[in-house]
């Protein structure tokens, strides 16, 4: 690994800024971090370039073999779409880590960011970032973009939808988003961890669907409502026919349309109610997250069951502090994955660390061709990428370090 840090930093000769692809090394944990400067670049632009900008970052294994006496490596990317055409999906910078804890993604994302300030003069933030529900990597981005906790991420996210904040104050931080698959799997577990019936389970996830395409804290909190008359009151002669009333509605937009058309005893407590009020994100509690988010107290105000059917040493989970119109998905990242996995890694797993970073080095933000290019590239017969010849010059530097020339005795080895 040393041999291809050093080769990439001798052969770079464009770099102004930052020399080479491989930038961070570590061996105890292991740790690998890899961008070039051209990334960083082309990530500059495409933020100037769009109003409300989303990047996304997920982790994936199987791509780089296991170490004796370490935890299993992943590779952790962050990834953006620059353009309308599907292939154009752009890595910002990857990593292969061992340690998977909240500071050692930080201390990746650290070192993107410092190269970011070292090209811009500044620190170029997102409008959002798209992830999935893994709490190591959403604290570690709260931390490094916005130098805060998620328990102020959420007062902050509760006072945007109170309209509270001006222009300059919204685009001053980074919000986090999550992809909804990844929402509804996580909401699925939750359930079925519950050990909840099979059949209830998907009218749940019916209902958790409707939440997840509100536009507003109003209807979230109606259909929230509509949730515990049906499944959390037994003496509800009515529940059968609410619940048949949801489950005949398609789950696209305009159904939305039923929860203000509907009229109950929570919709007529919900004009009773006192106007909702900012909340101050200097404020400090001993309390637990969940207790101390704004969308679970404001949901025990406007619905009286919940304080009954959860005692204070029990969490409510609350899904909808995800901001801005629409809903977005993490298939980006999962694609530009897929590609590396198909289209680059020709569907081998298990590398050493040398053999990805030298592959995945020919991915687009690196030699300048789109990923439709690696697409049509990788449909014509080209060797494995176990057995074909290096380059000359990597043959000369790497020559320990490369796969055999030749081919493999055995499929083991």
């Amino acid at each position: 690994m040393r041999v291809v840090t050093h080769f990439f930093r001798e052969t770079n000769t464009k770099s102004a800024e930052i020399t080479g692809y491989v930038q961070t090394t570590g061996e105890q944990p292991f740790a690998l971090h890899f961008f070039t400067e051209s990334q960083i670049t082309r990530y500059i632009s495409f933020i100037h370039s769009q109003k409300y900008s989303h990047i996304h970052m997920d982790a994936t294994g199987s791509f780089v073999r296991k170490f004796n006496g370490q935890k299993r490596s992943l590779l952790y990317c962050i990834v953006f779409k620059d353009g309308d055409d599907p292939s154009q999906i752009i890595p910002l910078a990857s990593a292969v880590l061992c340690n998977h804890s909240v500071q050692s993604i930080t201390y990746f994302l650290n070192i993107v960011r410092k190269s970011i300030v070292t090209i811009a003069d500044k620190f170029i933030r997102p409008s959002f970032i798209v992830i999935d529900f893994s709490p190591a990597i959403l604290n570690a981005l709260l931390q490094t973009f916005n130098n805060e906790g998620i328990n102020l991420h959420l007062k902050r996210c509760w006072n945007v939808l109170l309209k509270t904040y001006s222009s300059e104050e919204l685009f001053a931080v980074t919000y986090i988003r999550f992809c909804c698959a990844h929402v509804m799997k996580a909401f699925s577990r939750s359930l079925k961890a519950a050990q909840v019936k099979k059949d209830t389970r998907k009218q749940i996830m019916h209902f958790f669907a409707f939440i997840l395409l509100s536009m507003t804290l109003d209807q979230a909190m109606q259909l929230l409502n509509a949730v515990i008359q049906i499944f959390g009151d037994p003496y509800n002669t009515d529940s059968p026919a609410l619940l048949q009333h949801f489950l005949n509605i398609g789950l696209d937009d305009s159904t939305m349309k039923i929860i203000s058309e509907d009229e109950n005893d929570g919709q007529q407590q919900q004009q009773e109610l006192d106007p909702l009020e900012e909340i101050d994100e200097t404020k400090i509690s001993s309390k637990a997250i969940i207790h101390q988010s704004p969308f679970n107290v404001e949901a025990r105000k406007q619905i009286p069951d919940l304080v009954n059917l959860y005692s204070s040493d029990k969490s409510i989970p609350s899904y909808v502090s995800k901001i801005g119109p629409g809903q977005l998905s993490n298939a980006i990242v999962e694609s530009y994955f897929g590609i590396v996995k198909e289209c680059i890694l020709r569907d081998i797993s298990r590398l050493r660390p040398a053999q990805l970073v030298l592959n995945v080095s020919q991915t687009s933000a690196i030699t300048g061709t789109d990923n439709e290019s690696i697409r049509k590239s990788a449909r014509q017969k080209t060797p494995n990428i176990k057995y074909r010849s290096p380059p000359t010059s990597v043959k000369r530097i790497a020559k320990k370090i490369l796969v055999p020339m030749g081919k493999l005795t055995t499929p083991r080895n």
